[in-house]
């Protein structure tokens, strides 16, 4: 029988060349056709970026055969797909899929750099960093890397004790405002008034970064959602590409979107996380393990929002790789054991881009990993502040003890 550190070692090489494979196995299937094979979400970015240098309307309606991709960030997000105007095709997706990597990477390793300074943390980013949501995500140019960055970044100022930064840095979910709505929210509960501050102020300015495109835009972009929000009404949402609960019981049941058992269940599933996250987001928690804090915020916002697609599964692999981070400062061995099991889930489930039945459980993983947070969080082990990682050789553990809590004032 393996010790636990040795399987820990075992499985995260395991996971590592298994993704490398798979990226050899990528790179040559679209080797074969690249412009027809690259042609994904990222296209729609570099059309943007033409037509904003050419002065031509950017927002426009869905269509088949001339828009079956519309750009739908809103218009602070051009600053983003600026750059793509000044290069050819293939640079334009050569950015796009660089700024993905090299930002969910950013954010997985900000987020275990608000730890305590162990060994073992490096393979625990290489595993998430090479998961299939960050090579899909990658793939197709999407701004996932962008979110993970956003929690990342701010668990880390958080536990720098610079609080208004990380509020700064949580504006960056304005790129998709559905995850950034738990924010103010979670923050005024937590009474965390810099950090709020922040928040606010970056909010501002993310907003007036805009102007020089013109106010115009926004109704554009209004307009433009709310054409697509009517194609997906009348034509069926491809709900096997999403990572919600509410995806996988309207994929698995037929259900429709207003469906009242639908709708209860999304409510109950809901309230349920957010009952957890704000069980988690006390000062002195926060204090005590930002990761904590933040990890269970990234979890809650794929698990109660209705639409979040596969490529969005990176911000539930940075929250299972901060439930590993915390779930050792659980002495409960059946505690540990779930822990594993989901973080082997939530691995496979990462390759849902891939492989679109795995999208089914991905919701259902995210509420299941933030209740164990829940669980966590308030672990006698935790509350004492000791924390026990395994390291990156076979005989070495660390046992480091936390220092005391400095709650913010309020």
């Amino acid at each position: 029988m393996l010790r636990p550190e040795r399987r820990v070692w075992l499985g995260t090489n395991i996971a590592m060349a298994v993704s490398a494979v798979l990226i050899l196995m990528l790179v040559q299937w679209v080797a074969q056709d690249p412009i027809e094979r690259l042609s994904t979400d990222w296209t729609a970015f570099d059309n943007a970026a033409d037509r904003l240098a050419n002065g031509e309307t950017i927002y426009r309606p869905v269509d088949v055969e001339t828009e079956p991709l519309p750009y739908l960030y809103p218009p602070f997000a051009l600053w983003l797909v600026l750059p793509l105007g000044w290069v050819s095709f293939a640079g334009s997706f050569a950015i796009s899929a660089a700024m993905t990597a090299i930002t969910v990477v950013l954010g997985n390793v900000l987020l275990l750099k608000a730890t305590p300074t162990v060994k073992g943390w490096g393979r625990a980013v290489m595993v998430a960093s090479l998961s299939g949501a960050t090579i899909t995500a990658s793939l197709i140019g999407q701004y996932s890397g962008i979110l993970a960055l956003a929690y990342g970044g701010a668990a880390f100022l958080w536990f720098k004790k610079r609080h208004f930064a990380a509020g700064l840095v949580l504006a960056l979910l304005l790129l998709k405002p559905n995850f950034a709505i738990a924010v103010p929210v979670v923050l005024i509960w937590s009474r965390s008034w810099r950090a709020l501050g922040g928040f606010a102020v970056g909010s501002v300015i993310t907003l007036a970064s805009s102007i020089p495109f013109g106010l115009q835009q926004w109704s554009d972009w209004i307009a433009n959602v709310q054409d697509i929000a009517r194609v997906q009404a009348e034509n069926g949402v491809p709900f096997d590409k999403m990572i919600t609960v509410q995806g996988a019981l309207q994929e698995l049941f037929s259900l429709a979107t207003d469906s009242p058992v639908l709708i209860a269940f999304w409510l109950a599933n809901a309230l349920v996380g957010g009952i957890a996250v704000l069980r988690i987001w006390t000062p002195a928690i926060l204090e005590r393990s930002p990761v904590l804090a933040f990890s269970a915020l990234a979890l809650f916002t794929v698990a109660a929002n209705v639409r979040v697609y596969f490529y969005d599964a990176t911000v539930i692999v940075l929250g299972l790789l901060g439930l590993w981070v915390v779930s050792q400062q659980s002495a409960t061995p059946q505690i540990k054991r779930l822990v594993a099991k989901l973080l082997f889930l939530g691995w496979i489930v990462s390759f849902g881009g891939t492989f679109l039945v795995l999208n089914l459980a991905a919701g259902l993983l995210a509420t299941t990993s933030l209740l164990v947070l829940a669980v966590i969080s308030r672990g006698e082990s935790f509350v004492h502040g000791s924390l026990t990682l395994v390291g990156d050789r076979d005989d070495e553990e660390v046992e480091v003890m936390e220092p005391a809590s400095h709650v913010e004032a309020a």
